[in-house]
């Protein structure tokens, strides 16, 4: 499972070493082909709609948004 797996690209690394292989992002990705590549999609924030003990590896992709986050308190965005 990749939490942010935006469209996918490491899963499909993943896919000939894993039965089953499982990308969660907030939007899904922009090509519709996911399912036909063998890949499960679930729209989530993170991982906590799945249970516990699933998967053998569980990888994070970090969140990339451009500068576009604030930093709490500081009222810029992350490019500032």
């Amino acid at each position: 499972m990749e939490i942010g797996a935006g469209n996918f690209g490491n899963l499909l690394e993943l896919r000939g070493e894993f039965g089953l292989v499982v990308g969660t992002d907030l939007f899904r990705p922009a090509t519709s082909d996911w399912r036909e590549k063998g890949i499960e999609f679930v729209l989530t924030d993170a991982a906590s709609c799945l249970r516990p003990d699933t998967f053998d590896l569980v990888a994070f992709n970090p969140v990339s948004h451009g500068g576009s986050l604030r930093r709490p308190g500081s009222g810029r965005g992350e490019g500032a």
